[in-house]
C-alpha cells in the first residue's frame, strides 16, 4: 500500500508560524489635527476619541504632572 503523504507535494506541508502583534496607535490619533474641512459628524468622533484616549492615559499615568506625561507621550 502506497504513503498518502508520498502524492501530496512537499510545499503542502510548510508550517506557518503566526505572530501575535500589537499595535498602538494612540498616540497617532491624539496627533491627529481636526480639519475645517471634516464633516461635522467625523469631527465629533475625532473629538470623542481623543477625549477618550486621554481620560484612558490619565487613568494608567495618575494625575500628578499629567500634562507633561501627556506631552512626551
Amino acid at each position: 500500500m502506497k504513503d498518502p503523504s508520498q502524492s501530496i507535494p512537499h510545499y503542502a506541508f510548510k508550517r506557518y508560524r503566526l505572530f501575535k502583534m500589537d499595535f498602538d496607535s494612540r498616540a497617532n490619533i491624539l496627533n491627529t489635527e481636526i480639519k475645517d474641512n471634516w464633516t461635522i459628524e467625523a469631527k465629533e468622533n475625532m473629538q470623542a476619541k481623543q477625549n477618550q484616549i486621554i481620560a484612558q492615559l490619565r487613568r494608567s499615568y495618575g494625575e500628578d504632572c499629567f500634562d507633561g506625561k501627556l506631552a512626551r507621550y
